[in-house]
């Protein structure tokens, strides 16, 4: 079973249409095959990320977790919110059967715009650790495309 069908299966209820809020956007047009769960609704008694995106694509799972910020920066929370969200969805590839090293992750930031520079520093100088693996936190203005992020 591919992932999306899993995801179809499984998560029907958390299954949105498009990872956006307030309008604070990621563009996604150009990937057809892809399925956006809404975090929140996932995971109710966790500190999440807004969209879990997993990506078919050229043999790989894409796995965009998504923080979209319209206001408020908080470094701390939303660290914590990566770091469930990177685990919640390793745990989903894991209940669908998926080979985890077809995986990759994307761990991005979509704001608005930055308060202050030092702002800025302090998210971007953060990484995600899982598994001996540290990601960069991909900072983006809302309204861009995840076809602008290197692959």
């Amino acid at each position: 079973m591919s992932i999306l069908t899993c995801l179809e299966n499984e998560f029907a209820d958390e299954i949105i249409n498009k990872c956006e809020e307030n309008k604070c956007k990621l563009m996604l047009n150009e990937f057809e095959n892809k399925i956006i769960l809404k975090g929140e609704k996932l995971f109710n008694n966790i500190k999440i990320c807004d969209c879990l995106i997993f990506i078919s694509h050229n043999d790989q799972i894409l796995i965009p977790l998504v923080e979209l910020k319209s206001k408020n920066i908080n470094s701390s929370s939303i660290i914590e919110k990566f770091n469930n969200s990177i685990t919640e969805a390793e745990n989903i590839i894991t209940k669908c059967n998926i080979n985890n090293n077809s995986c990759k992750y994307y761990i991005i930031l979509l704001v608005k715009s930055w308060r202050s520079s030092s702002e800025f520093r302090t998210i971007t100088s953060q990484k995600i650790k899982f598994k001996g693996i540290h990601y960069n936190i991909i900072p983006k203005k809302c309204g861009s495309s995840f076809s602008d992020i290197p692959k």
